[in-house]
């Protein structure tokens, strides 16, 4: 009974750290698609012209799915609106940022969960197994 509120906890902090980091491209990147008119997503889909379309650019830098060639369409796009070299790399430090954020922080955060709900079920079985011992002398 304790495993759900504990990942429910994480799973909110990770929601709002992703709408932190969706909100934010939006503001920076926002505005006209990264995609090319009649592109269908080769090599990846994503870009920041509105939350849900910034959620699921997000999602494919969780799953690593191709997000670095994310990253660098974005960059070409920001580059093509006029942003100079030095700003454009700004991009990448976005990226690299909710990169390492979410993949050494949140997913040791749920292998830190993982063993401390194990410990809480092996800690369950030593008590009920001495009180079944306790009962036994009896």
């Amino acid at each position: 009974m304790l495993v759900m509120p504990m990942f429910l906890s994480l799973s909110v902090v990770l929601l709002i750290f992703m709408n932190l980091f969706a909100i934010l491209g939006e503001e920076l990147f926002g505005g006209e698609s990264v995609q090319p008119d009649g592109a269908l997503c080769d090599p990846v889909c994503g870009d920041f012209v509105s939350w849900p379309y910034a959620m699921l650019s997000l999602i494919q830098v969780i799953v690593g799915n191709g997000w670095v060639a994310l990253m660098y369409q974005t960059m070409n796009s920001m580059r093509e609106r006029g942003w100079s070299e030095t700003a454009a790399w700004c991009v990448c430090l976005y990226y690299l940022v909710f990169f390492v954020m979410v993949e050494l922080l949140f997913i040791n955060l749920l292998g830190a969960l993982t063993i401390e709900i194990y410990l809480i079920e092996i800690e369950k079985m030593r008590d009920k197994k001495d009180e079944e011992d306790l009962l036994a002398t009896l």
